[in-house]
Formats: structure tokens, sequence, C-alpha cells
């Protein structure tokens, strides 16, 4: 290989190189979003999903201490969703509130309102002027008992658990150092800006 041949191929390696890792360290970058001093406390009572999201398998210890794995039968009709509810549900405590005092409205409507709410950033809370409201309802357990097949066809697919920019940090060891300063953060945030999304 030619000097100028290398000295190319290492510029083509830099040209994608620079952007990847840029990507990856935008990754651990996450806005960080602040709560109104008048915001209310998350009740998880209300501001939770009235149905499971359950998992395809079931997992125990056999008489001999030995770990096993099942399919679970009957086969669960809505898993695997885990960051899609746990998104959401800070979505519509961020930026939904709910009005019982008006009508039911029908399903299409229903439909347009629960993604106006799931397209709104789950970071940031809307101005209370420009929240997306749902009529007929008190909370969001209220509206997702009632609502229930609506919610799981419009809140997003099971592949989203999967494909998060966040996941690429798993693959590296944590310190029980790093585990303790994680930890007194999340519970700072949580003190000061209710809920949030964490990966476990």
């Amino acid at each position: 290989m030619k000097r100028g041949d290398g000295q190319n191929a290492s510029n083509h390696l830099s040209a994608w190189v620079c952007p990847l890792l840029l990507a990856l360290a935008a990754g651990c970058a996450a806005p960080r979003g602040t709560a109104p001093a008048d915001a209310r406390r998350f009740d998880f009572q209300r501001d939770t999903f009235a149905f499971a999201n359950e998992l395809r398998w079931e997992y125990r210890y056999d008489a001999n201490g030995n770990w096993k794995t099942a399919w679970r039968e009957p086969k669960p009709d809505y898993s695997q969703h885990c960051f899609v509810l746990a998104r959401c549900t800070r979505q519509f405590f961020l930026n939904a509130r709910f009005d019982p005092r008006q009508p039911i409205a029908d399903e299409r409507e229903y439909r347009r309102l629960v993604r106006r709410v799931v397209a709104s950033s789950p970071r940031r809370s809307l101005p209370e002027g420009e929240k997306v409201v749902i009529p007929g309802y008190a909370d969001l357990r209220e509206f997702s008992r009632a609502q229930e097949a609506l919610l799981k066809a419009n809140c997003g697919g099971a592949w989203r658990s999967y494909f998060q920019r966040g996941h690429w940090r798993m693959i590296f060891p944590f310190t029980r150092r790093h585990q303790q300063s994680m930890a007194a953060q999340l519970v700072a945030h949580l003190a000061r800006d209710g809920p949030l999304i964490v990966h476990v």
C-alpha cells in the first residue's frame, strides 16, 4: 500500500469514527428537565397504567437450586413493552391533563390525543396551556382501564424497548462507587423533579 493510500484510509476512518463517537457521547447527555415549583407529586395510583406489561418467559429455581426458564403459558397478549410504558407514563405525567368534566370522546379522538402525547418530549414538561387535554377521565389509571386496547395499540411497539440510544452503556462494568453516586443522583432527581426513566 502506498503512503498516500494509507493516509486516505485514515482520513476515511476518521470521517465516520468521529461522528460515531460524538453520537455515542450524546447518548449520555440527555437534557435534564426541571419541574415547576408548584408541580404536583407523582401518584402511583393515578399516574400509571391500569394494565400490566408481562414477560414472555417465566424464571424460577428448581428444587435443586438450578435457574430455570420456560415460555409463559398462555402467551401474554401484551409483553416486552417495558420502556414503552415507562416513557409513556412520564409523557402523560408531564404533558397531558385529564378533565373528567368533559364528555367522553370517540375512539378516533382519543387515538389522536394519545399520539400527540407519545410524540411529546419525555424530558421536558409542556406549559400548562399547551398540555394535551384528555376528556372524560380523571387520570391515567382510569383512562387506561377504559381505553386499554387503544393505548396498547398507540403507545408504541415492543421493539422500542430494545433500540435505545443509551443501551450501549450497559456493556461497560460499573464500580460500587459509581453505583452509589448514581443512586444518590436518582434520589435527588426524584425529590426535585419527580419521576424519571431508568434502564435497569
